[in-house]
């Protein structure tokens, strides 16, 4: 992910801060928090500064200060963070909050000997080669193909998972070319919310591709992982048919796509095939 695709995530998703950091001694996250705008002015430059006690604190949180690195004598000097940004995600357990891994460098530049090395930029490979798709063949007197020859490239490459979800197995044929007609392809990149616990909802989504997962929050309000969904699953069934806000957090844990059947077009759907509703 590049800055372009941070500044998009951010805007998406309306986050208002950033944590950075990285692994201390102990592996346990260490940083502080930035405005999202901030991080967006700063993130490709030199980096954040950050106190190298971050790597003088127990497991306590006590400072331990008496370390060759970190300590007293040496008046915990300064350190660089370098995000990576690959590594930034929206925090599906705190609204308007991303979080971000860092290199840590010193102030000279060279990256710092204690810390975690930063990963080393993949050789690009061969440019792939364009995938050719064949036109379909129409078959006379088969309804199936002759249908999804109106439909567009998306439309038809939607057709395929809705057939095999269980959502609609009891439409007929053209109940079934109305709704793929009416779908909308979606794509998202990880950390990206798709739907917010709590939120009106409009729509119902299948997954076609990629992996899902689902948060809800407990008596204390704190996001519970409840669920994964992959290919093939569905949801928001529930908030598009009776107008309940949605029950859960859902954010994309890989790059996935996703068909999107909102309200309107299932009411449009549903005065010239009224059947689906109580399918």
């Amino acid at each position: 992910m590049d800055i372009k695709g941070v500044a998009h995530l951010i805007d998406k998703n309306h986050l208002r801060t950033v944590k950075i950091g990285g692994g201390d001694l102990d592996g346990v996250y260490r940083g502080k928090r930035v405005s999202a705008e901030h991080f967006l002015s700063a993130a490709e430059g030199e980096g954040f500064p950050q106190c190298d006690v971050i790597f003088g604190w127990d497991i306590q949180d006590e400072v331990i200060g008496s370390l060759p690195f970190s300590n007293w004598e040496a008046g915990f000097g300064d350190i660089v963070m370098r995000p990576d940004l690959s590594t930034f995600a929206a925090v599906p357990w705190e609204e308007g909050c991303a979080s971000v891994i860092c290199d840590f460098y010193a102030e000279n530049g060279d990256p710092l000997a204690l810390a975690p090395a930063p990963a080393a930029e993949p050789e690009p490979g061969p440019e792939p080669e364009p995938e050719i798709i064949p036109e379909p063949e129409i078959i006379p007197g088969d309804s199936d193909l002759e249908d999804m020859a109106y439909l567009s490239e998306a439309q038809a490459k939607a057709a395929a998972p809705v057939v095999s979800t269980p959502l609609f197995e009891g439409f007929t044929e053209d109940e079934l070319v109305a709704v793929i007609r009416g779908l909308r392809l979606l794509t998202f990149e990880p950390g990206d919310i798709l739907v917010t616990e709590g939120a009106p909802g409009g729509s119902l989504f299948i997954l076609t591709t990629g992996t899902v997962k689902a948060f809800v929050k407990n008596p204390r309000r704190e996001s519970i992982k409840v669920h994964e969904l992959t290919e093939g699953s569905f949801f928001g069934e529930i908030s598009i048919l009776t107008g309940r806000p949605r029950t859960a957090t859902l954010t994309a844990a890989t790059p996935c796509e996703v068909l999107e059947l909102d309200k309107p077009t299932l009411d449009g759907i549903t005065q010239s095939h009224p059947n689906v509703l109580q399918v």
